[in-house]
């Protein structure tokens, strides 16, 4: 018998009445606002708004409430504003329906892939630095102003973990309008698991590792290493550069491994330029442990990585194969001749800069270096010989992570008879490469754990202590490999935070677990390692060359549209959320952060190496100005393809860019602008590629900044900041840090921004 199919029945549609009228009485509600973020409000909702913005604008009474420790009632809830009493809204012909998409059948709509990291809504959310973490309740402060080429006194004193101490440090450091940090608030805020108490933050590791038999090149054996004018090794490259005032310029030729100290030029100026010799993307400053700076007279050195070439250009994903020779330069800031012989006071001694030793690698030149950040030199007080710097890790054009073991430059000056540095061939301690990518940035959690950006998109952590300390021949692998971008990751750094239990108390024995990183995709991501995926913080229509965490104010400094530098929170009350701290004319090419103060230095194409202070609010007006530092300015001239490095330029105020086309419209239309931006097209000579704080050593070493250029001039400065009208707030340190009871009512708190 035949199988019979059940009798097809049709089923109800509404589809056709979906036209039809409502009866009287029925149908749905609809608001007669479109939600947009786009549409004017209406003038109650403006009136409404006007009053959440006076909420969130009252800044002083909450830090004096904070600082008081009077407590402070919960705030209203602010939600939509209310419609008038009476009104009601009823659907009308003229009331027009929404438009809606129809997909074709058996289609769905998209799902977004990536997840991102959108901010909890908070009435009471104001972009303020709060720190992720602190350590000890006591820490060590400068007892006068630092030098430096000598020894400072430190005293004991309340750290910012005491909530009263940080709400007042965070106040006064807004009030800081010099181009550096002001060194009564310096304070060491960083944190590794290998911390044992606050006199020993920064412990030394890695002492059982030896140095290995050094071979020292002739100087016509180096030539191969040294960087040249072109990738023929013709003539050796000399620059010409003027320096000086603009009215009164002095032309230089500056050759390779020559050091010009600006004090010829300004008298007060601390500041050294030199020249690598080739376009520089790589340098860091050596960490030195505090017992170690006496014997070492005060000596601080930077590892400088420059191109072999000025026709020198990476390819992102491209390997390079071995042998390709290149450099590592190590330059060493310290004092001058006549202050070493006692013909000259070291307090009022400007310096010299000198490159004390070449390191000829095999792996080409280098993308990113960094140094381990805790100390790893040997004692003085060993007889071990020969000595070592420190570790220093690179990212190589081979695609290769490199481990180098840095011979101390002190037991090589002897040796070396030649008017140019020593040169050595320096083998890996420790290589590391993988298959499918080359590794094109990194960056330290500790002294154990490594965050390495490929060139495939993904992100690699190493743990490589053991790695060092005994090495082997099979391959190091990976702990974790996350992919995350959707194309090379240009920049990369660990949140330095200790991960928290499942009880919410901070773990400061473990590794770090977040990763901040940016790539060529233009997304900005934060990934936890411990979850194996990433959130997206931010998304730009450019590449992002920097990203930097701030402990100040716990959060990620990255590039956004139209070359703003963006603060990111990564406290869950304000995370995701951002707000500007400077724009460069140009886009960012580097942004430097310090554990030890809340300037940031930020390089941009445009030439300009520029400071400001983080900590300073957003909120408008105020006595005190958001002021911009422009530190130096390079510029290039095609025609005659000469240099000129210019100083000692006026801060500016930063422009908030809706409040200045407001005001704009309401001026003269021939009237001038505030800041107009010379051209906008620069030359790639003049790109400051790098700009670096020093966070290795110890307070009085924390203002030094150095910086490198596309054109292979390096700088390194010495910058103090000041109080508003030099007034100290809350009266002196003392008061501000707890030591001392005293009145502060009477000073200092009317000073907020």
């Amino acid at each position: 018998m035949p199988r019979q199919l059940r009798e097809r029945r049709s089923r109800p549609s509404y589809k056709t009445t979906i036209d039809l009228p409502d009866d009287e009485g029925n149908g749905i509600e609809e608001d007669a606002s479109s939600d947009s973020a786009f549409e004017p409000p209406a003038a109650d909702e403006k009136d409404e708004l006007d009053r959440d913005d006076d909420l969130q604008g009252q800044e002083d009474e909450e830090e004096e409430a904070v600082e008081d420790d009077v407590s402070i009632s919960a705030p209203k809830t602010i939600g939509k504003a209310k419609r008038k009493p009476g009104r009601t809204l009823s659907r009308s012909a003229s009331v027009q329906r929404a438009s809606t998409v129809q997909l074709a059948p058996g289609l769905s709509r998209p799902v977004l892939r990536q997840q991102y990291a959108l901010p909890i809504p908070s009435v009471n959310h104001r972009h303020r630095g709060i720190p992720l973490y602190f350590s000890h309740d006591r820490t060590l402060r400068l007892d006068g102003k630092p030098n430096p080429f000598s020894a400072s006194k430190r005293v004991w004193t309340n750290s910012a973990a005491v909530p009263r101490v940080r709400a007042r440090t965070t106040k006064a450091a807004g009030s800081n309008l010099g181009r550096g940090p002001v060194w009564e608030l310096l304070e060491d805020r960083s944190w590794f698991k290998e911390c044992r108490s606050e006199e020993q933050r920064r412990p030394l590791v890695y002492e059982k590792i030896q140095l290995e038999q050094l071979q020292v090149l002739s100087p016509d054996e180096a030539i191969a290493y040294l960087p040249w004018n072109d990738a023929s090794m013709s003539q050796e490259h000399v620059l010409s550069c003027y320096f000086g005032p603009s009215d009164q310029q002095s032309r230089l030729e500056v050759r390779p491994f020559q050091s010009i100290p600006m004090a010829q030029f300004y008298p007060e100026s601390k500041a050294h330029v030199f020249y690598a010799g080739a376009p520089v993307w790589a340098m860091d400053w050596c960490p030195v442990s505090d017992d170690a700076l006496s014997e070492r007279n005060f000596d601080q050195y930077i590892a400088v990585a420059p191109f072999p070439s000025h026709d020198h250009h990476p390819e992102i994903g491209r390997r390079v194969t071995r042998p390709s020779p290149a450099c590592i330069q190590i330059w060493r800031l310290g004092l001058s001749p006549n202050a070493r012989g006692g013909k000259s006071k070291k307090n009022e001694d400007t310096g010299e800069m000198k490159c004390e030793l070449v390191l000829c690698v095999d792996g080409g030149p280098a993308h990113d270096l960094k140094w381990c950040p805790l100390p790893s030199h040997n004692r003085y007080s060993e007889t071990t010989s020969p000595r070592k710097l420190g570790i220093l890790a690179g990212a190589f054009e081979d695609g290769s992570l490199s481990f180098y073991v840095v011979p101390d430059p002190q037991i090589l000056a002897v040796e070396s008879s030649s008017s140019n540095p020593p040169s050595v061939v320096l083998k890996p301690r420790l290589r590391i490469e993988l298959d499918d990518a080359g590794c094109w940035c990194l960056d330290w959690g500790n002294s154990d754990i490594v965050a390495v950006g490929l060139t495939n998109g993904s992100i690699a952590i190493f743990h490589v202590r053991d790695a060092l300390e005994n090495p082997q021949d099979k391959a190091l692998r990976p702990s974790y490999y996350i992919p995350v971008h959707q194309s090379a990751v240009r920049c990369i750094c660990w949140a330095k935070a200790p991960p928290v239990s499942i009880s919410g108390l901070p773990q400061p024995e473990r590794d770090p677990t977040v990763v901040l990183s940016g790539g060529y995709d233009g997304a900005q991501m934060v990934t936890d390692i411990r979850e194996q995926r990433s959130n997206v913080m931010n998304r730009t229509r450019d590449v992002s060359n920097s990203i930097s965490f701030s402990h100040h104010v716990g959060g990620s400094l990255i590039s956004d549209n139209e070359n703003m530098l963006k603060n990111f929170s990564l406290i869950p009350s304000m995370l995701g959320r951002g707000h500007i701290i400077i724009e460069p004319c140009g886009p960012i090419w580097s942004i430097g952060t310090s554990e030890f103060h809340p300037q940031v230095a930020v390089g941009s194409a445009d030439g300009s190496c520029q400071t400001t202070n983080i900590l300073k609010s957003t909120r408008r007006g105020g006595a005190v100005p958001f002021l911009i530092h422009r530190i130096y300015q390079m510029d290039y001239n095609r025609k005659t393809k000469e240099y000129r490095m210019l100083d000692n330029f006026m801060p500016y105020e930063h422009q908030d860019r809706p409040a200045a086309s407001r005001a704009a419209g309401q001026k003269d239309k021939n009237a001038e602008p505030a800041f107009q931006s010379s051209t906008g097209a620069w030359s790639p000579e003049i790109s400051i590629t790098r700009v670096t704080w020093h966070s290795g050593s110890d307070l009085a070493r924390a203002p030094l900044l150095a910086s490198a250029t596309a054109s292979g001039l390096c700088r390194v400065d010495y910058l103090l900041g000041r109080f508003a009208q030099n007034r100290f707030p809350y009266q002196s340190v003392e008061m501000l840090r707890g030591e001392v009871e005293g009145d502060t009512d009477a000073e200092g708190e009317d000073e907020d921004d």
